[in-house]
This record gives C-alpha cells, structure tokens and sequence, in this order.
C-alpha cells in the first residue's frame, strides 16, 4: 500500500529562499506548459522567475469518456442482451456525470479473411469505427443532466449494444457472421487512432474502456491451447501498445482503466459452460490479455509514464466481471463505483507545500490525500464539483 501523507484543504505558505547573485532564470514556457495552455487556455501554466512552472486551472470532477468494446462474433448475443437489459441502472448510477459512451466492435479488417461485406456492414462495423446510434449519433452524452435525454440514451444503447449481426449469426448456425478473430485490443488502438474520434477522448477526465467477449485476443491470446491454435498477436494486439498510445495521445491529467466482462482465467466453470453452446466451433477462452490491461503488472503500469512529465501513468487497475454471470448488475456496479471514485490526475509532482485545492460549491470537512503517483484522491466523493488546483512544480527541460 503506497504512504500518504494527508493534507487538509486549507491556505499552505510556500516561501523560497534565493540568493543574492546575477542568476538568471528563464521564464519562457516549457513545452510541457506549452501543451498545457493548450488543452486547459492561456495563463494556466506559466513559469515565475524562480524558474518553476507555476499551474492554476479548474476541472470539473467525473468527467469520464466511456468506450464499449463488444465482441460481435457468434455466440455473443446472449451475453449483449444481458448487458442491454441492466445498463439502465448503470447509467441511473452515473447520473450528474458529464459522460460520453460509444461503442465498437472487436472486428478488424486486417483480419485473414475478412472482406467488407453484409456480416461487417460492409465495413462499418470495424477498425475501431464507433457504431450510430438509433438518434444517428455516435457519441451519446448528457452533460446538463436532462432527463428526456437520460431515458433516450438507455434506450439507444440497449438498441445499439445488441449486435443485429450477432444474432444472424446465431441464427444461421454460424454461417453468416462477423470475423470470428476478436480483437478488442487492437480494436482499442484503432478507435485512438481514428482522426474523426478524437472529439470523445477529451484532454482532461478519465477514459474507461469496456470490453465484452466470451474469448481472449485473437481467440486464444496468441498461444497454442490444446487443440485450437490462435494466430500470433500483432503489435496492435498487444497491452503495452494500447496502454503507451494512451500515455501519448491523451493529455498530460488524463487516465485510463480497462473493466473486462470476460472468462476470467481459471474458471473453468464459466469456460465448460461457453463451450457447450451446441457447436463446436464456438469455444469460450480465458481473456488472459483482457485481464492484463484490468490487473496491470507495475512494468506496464511504468509504461503508462512513457511521453508524460513527472505526473504519473495514465494506466489504473480497472475491474474484472464474469461474462457467466446469471446478469451483469454486479459487474456494471463495479464500473460505476470505479468511475465515481476515480482520483484526479495532476501533470507533474509538486513542490512540497505549494498544493492549493478549493471547490465550488465549497465542502466543508473535505480532505484529500496526494499519491505516488501524483493524484489526488478525495475523502468523500466530489462529482460534479468544481475544482480549482494551483501549484508549483520543478520544471522538466
């Protein structure tokens, strides 16, 4: 357990001491600061004439960019009706949070044998594309709370979640189907890629990444299990790739956490019970790689640093649910007590003492304790308050 040091919101005086000499600092911005203004406005990261870089900047707390990465190959449907039937109170739960959510699938068109055809929507269903919702937008948000668009969007994600092409699928005995070679991960890295995307992944906030399938990476992972032998993972395959596309692409307090509604390694259980769907070309597989993005190891929690200052990696341990669960009310509470707990991610390490925090409206009582990894997590949950951060830092260049 990392060791805190508990600071109360209250006025801390910093004072420096400088000598009497013909030193001189430069006061022109980092690159660093640079970037900053950019994504949070001119002024809110400057350099005083001590030579540190001096930030002052509000954020609003919750803010959460959710992205539904839903395994659309066959046998799936089941498992996409169950997360359309308790979604409402997922999103009853998030309520007051400035949300986006959209989906993509787990089908990639550089998959072998995978031409754009009916099963894809001719292409439109793959390569981290986001999926239209019935209102014929591809991002559903509400940030003024409004419950007439409350409803709608339960409505339009229930709608979208359960893949028409997953139940053809299904229906035509697997004859019919999405490419059968899942790839979620790589789906992932895409949908970062894709320049019409870049509007839902906001500079500041969390991203939550969701990922529904009843197989691993590539079916298996890239590994040879028993008698199924998965093609090798591609370097957009790979957890480390997605996590340091993040730690680049993202702003410099953005994070991320991946929650995994999988066959988590070592149930057997759940495993037998995927297999025995009445075909036997449909066999569920533990979601190892899956798991490893939702239960980081500290090497690809350090990759997460890779591009940043000093502030920390944009990688959280996330969630892991059972794609076997008799509904997924469990597993999309975990998510949302995730998201509404989520710390608040400062861009470099402060100098001790200079940490100033006040919200609008004011909290009375409120603490907060500064992490290893420079993020500010809370005493009592603050979504939808405002928060003012000012702060000195050493400058990194």
């Amino acid at each position: 357990m990392p060791r805190w040091t508990k600071i109360a919101l209250t006025l801390l005086g910093l004072s420096f001491y400088v000598a009497c000499s013909d030193v001189k600092f430069d006061a022109k911005p980092s690159s660093d600061c640079k970037d900053f203004n950019n994504n949070f406005g001119e002024g809110t990261c400057e350099v005083n004439p001590s030579g540190y870089q001096k930030f002052d900047y509000s954020v609003r707390m919750g803010d959460v960019d959710i992205l539904f990465v839903t395994d659309n190959s066959g046998s799936m449907f089941k498992d996409q009706q169950e997360m359309a039937t308790k979604f409402p109170g997922f999103l009853d739960s998030i309520r007051g949070i400035d949300y986006q959510l959209a989906i993509i699938t787990t089908d990639i068109s550089a998959s072998r044998d995978n031409p754009a055809d009916e099963a894809n929507g001719n292409g439109a269903l793959w390569d981290g594309k986001f999926i239209e919702f019935p209102n014929g937008h591809k991002v559903l948000k509400n940030s003024n709370d409004v419950n007439s668009i409350h409803e709608s969007n339960i409505d339009h994600f229930a709608d979208t979640i359960q893949r028409p092409e997953s139940a053809t699928c299904d229906n035509s005995d697997f004859r019919n189907c999405p490419s059968s070679d899942e790839r979620g991960i790589y789906a992932a890295n895409m949908a970062l890629d894709r320049s019409e995307n870049q509007s839902f992944f906001r500079n500041t906030g969390h991203l939550a990444i969701v990922i529904l399938s009843d197989e691993d990476e590539r079916s298996t992972g890239g590994e040879h299990i028993g008698n199924v032998k998965g093609p090798a993972l591609e370097p957009y395959d790979l957890p480390s790739t997605l996590v340091e596309k993040a730690a680049t692409q993202l702003g410099q307090t953005k994070t991320m956490s991946v929650h995994s509604i999988i066959i988590q390694p070592g149930d057997s259980s759940c495993k037998k019970s995927q297999d025995d769907q009445g075909n036997e070309w449909v066999l569920g597989q533990y979601g190892d790689k899956y798991h490893e993005l939702s239960n980081p190891s500290t090497s690809l929690i350090e990759m997460g640093k890779v591009g940043r200052s000093s502030g920390g990696s944009v990688l959280m341990k996330g969630t892991d649910g059972s794609i076997c669960s008799g509904n997924y009310t469990q597993e999309l509470g975990d998510i949302s007590d995730f998201i509404k707990e989520t710390p608040l991610q400062l861009p470099c390490s402060p100098v001790n003492g200079s940490l100033m925090i006040t919200t609008t409206p004011k909290i009375t009582g409120l603490t907060y304790d500064l992490d290893q990894n420079n993020r500010v997590i809370f005493s009592e949950r603050v979504v939808g308050t405002n928060v003012n951060l000012k702060f000195e830092c050493s400058r990194t260049e």
